[in-house]
């Protein structure tokens, strides 16, 4: 895998080459295995390291929203084949992959069982390590994803959490 710094957090998107990836969040209560999810609001980012901390209230799910930057696909080590996002709980076995432009969104993770689990954290109360797995064109990222209250977050980050959840977001406007 790269160096850290081949990947880099800028306005809490991560970023690998052509990759553009961010954390999603969704009330628990509205979380569906296999379903399209609907983003309540992109989560803040901190990285520290080789890590980047995401804050996860309790009655939240997280899932990850990925795209493709269209002007960096120009390079042909990068548009020969898709990105990848593979997310993995080391606690327990469970892992998600994604390949990109088919998938833009990972928000389940399977166990050994092929059973769903969100992202969330583990206990209302404990933080979460994921491995997170990046691949676009040439270039490899791995680091870890650590979920974390929203005040563990706040103390870590230096910065202010996330408000809590309200009502969803409207539905986008149908077209046609």
């Amino acid at each position: 895998m790269p160096h850290a710094a081949d990947w880099r957090v800028e306005g809490d998107v991560i970023i690998l080459g052509a990759l553009r990836l961010t954390v999603e969040r969704i009330a628990a209560s509205h979380w569906r295995a296999d379903e399209r999810l609907r983003s309540w609001g992109q989560l803040p980012l901190q990285r520290e390291h080789d890590t980047v901390l995401a804050p996860c209230a309790a009655d939240e799910c997280l899932w990850l929203g990925a795209w493709l930057e269209e002007d960096m696909l120009e390079d042909p080590a990068v548009s020969a084949s898709p990105a990848r996002i593979t997310l993995r709980d080391p606690a327990n076995g469970g892992h998600a992959v994604a390949a990109l432009p088919a998938a833009y969104q990972l928000g389940t993770l399977r166990n050994a069982l092929d059973e769903p689990a969100p992202l969330q954290l583990a206990r209302p109360l404990a933080s979460r390590r994921l491995r997170l797995e990046l691949e676009c064109g040439p270039a490899r990222a791995a680091f870890n994803l650590v979920l974390l209250q929203p005040a563990a977050w706040a103390a870590r980050a230096h910065r202010a959490p996330p408000a809590a959840l309200g009502a969803p977001p409207p539905l986008p406007p149908r077209l046609g």
